[in-house]
């Protein structure tokens, strides 16, 4: 993933929610889901986004950056 951000294939957000956000909230709430954690995949244009599972493994992010165009190589 480090290489993919330097490269500019990826750029790597987090939305900090220590303290209650209504923005935050209304983007969860967006996506179906109500709390943290949550990992998502936007990708450009009109290609629905990525929603990842609560309990990451390396091989879920793996594939879903594979199926978003993003690899290493």
């Amino acid at each position: 993933m480090a290489e993919a951000a330097a490269a500019n294939r990826l750029t790597l957000l987090r939305a900090d929610w220590t303290r209650p956000d209504a923005d935050i909230a209304a983007f969860l709430a967006s996506h179906g889901r109500y709390g943290i954690p949550f990992n998502i995949i936007l990708r450009p244009g009109a290609a629905p986004p990525i929603i990842l599972p609560e309990l990451l493994r390396d091989m879920a992010v793996l594939t879903a950056l594979e199926n978003a165009g993003v690899t290493a190589k």
